[in-house]
């Protein structure tokens, strides 16, 4: 849940944990301009770092100067295992790049992240109508609705 945008960190972190647990690098590009100015939105209001922050729009700003060194010295991951997702919320379908994995577990991982719904929509839950069974107190069984 780190900044890892250099090779010299992400390969203390393959060292450190080398032998005692796989990493999979998770790296997401967006190139939306629209998706990213929400983020940074939504990242500003939510996030800890910005909760004493009482002008928002300052806030905005800070983060896209953080952003802005990031990219500066940001060096795409291509070693080791790593899942890279390039342009997945656009609506165009986006690339998916799949590096070194293999097993059970890294395996689900790639495939929750191939079926995330990363577009905003809503979401609705509903319950079921009365059924007799309800009327009647009755939990369990397939009953008719009423």
């Amino acid at each position: 849940d780190a900044t890892n945008s250099t090779r010299s960190r992400r390969n203390m972190l393959m060292k450190m944990a080398e032998g005692k647990c796989k990493i999979i690098f998770v790296e997401t590009i967006c190139n939306d301009q629209d998706v990213l100015e929400r983020n940074i939105r939504l990242k500003v209001q939510q996030s800890p770092d910005y909760a004493e922050q009482t002008d928002f729009e300052a806030g905005v700003r800070d983060f896209k100067e953080r952003l802005a060194y990031y990219e500066k010295v940001y060096e795409p991951v291509d070693e080791g295992s790593y899942i890279k997702m390039i342009d997945m919320v656009s609506g165009n379908g986006g690339q998916l790049q799949i590096n070194n994995i293999s097993g059970y577990l890294p395996g689900r991982i790639v495939f929750f992240l191939v079926n995330c719904h990363l577009t905003p929509r809503p979401i609705l839950l509903t319950r079921h109508g009365e059924s007799l069974d309800n009327v009647r107190g009755r939990i369990g069984g397939d009953s008719s609705l009423r």
